[in-house]
């Protein structure tokens, strides 16, 4: 049995962290391990999931990107997972707020340890919806087209009219885009642990793959039979 593993992505400020505390504290993620990167070399969100993840669940990648520099220690934090007996445990892994999801997708699916022991339940853009604009939004059209799920976090913060404006030039860039609205990251955790696994996966019996009507990339590709909304 592989284990499942999430990626949450998006810019600092966007409420990732708040994001995986909330589900930290749902029956479905009480016991997940957190991979946290931090650009910085003092990791302060870690100390913030620390109130909600037991300590020895939290591997600290501090002062580099998993999708680049760090992408070692990534694989080492993996490993030391792999080792853990309950293999139903989720994984989590929470980049940094310049991480490229290409990248990071790219060193997951190239890896022995994450073909070994992982599968890619859910990969999720977390975006602030008070700050956003359809021109910024663009900005983001891979990781938009990558996604199993958008969350529009800060909803609370953003203007109704705003909000309905951002979800458009979403939908526009990907008519098939899953937005999920949240405020402080409260997201219902069934939306990510339903059982069903990322509409990508690894392409390993082909050199080049489409995986988006914008975008070639030779080691993903959607998944045949998935039910990506």
């Amino acid at each position: 049995m592989k284990r499942p593993l999430y990626l949450i992505h998006g810019r600092l400020g966007a409420g990732k962290t708040s994001l995986i505390s909330y589900l930290a504290g749902t029956e479905a993620f009480a016991r997940a391990f957190i991979i946290e990167n931090e650009f910085a070399s003092e990791n302060v969100d870690a100390h913030t999931l620390e109130e909600h993840v037991r300590r020895e669940n939290i591997f600290e990648i501090n002062g580099g990107c998993i999708c680049c520099s760090s992408g070692a220690e990534l694989l080492d934090a993996l490993t030391n997972i792999a080792t853990r007996t309950d293999a139903t445990q989720p994984t989590i892994v929470e980049t940094t707020g310049v991480a490229s999801a290409a990248q990071l997708l790219k060193q997951l699916f190239l890896s022995d340890v994450f073909h070994a022991h992982f599968t890619l339940a859910k990969n999720v853009l977390v975006l602030d919806a008070s700050e956003c604009t359809p021109e910024t939004i663009g900005a983001w059209q891979l990781d938009i087209a990558l996604a199993d799920l958008v969350v529009l976090n800060k909803q609370d913060l953003a203007d109704p009219a705003h909000f309905a404006t951002l979800e458009r030039a979403l939908t526009a860039l990907r008519s098939s885009a899953r937005c999920i609205p949240t405020n402080h990251g409260a997201i219902t955790p069934s939306l990510l642990a339903d059982g069903r696994p990322s509409g990508m996966e690894p392409a390993l019996d082909s050199k080049e793959v489409t995986c988006s009507t914008c975008w070639t990339l030779p080691f993903l590709r959607l998944r045949s039979d998935s039910n990506r909304h």
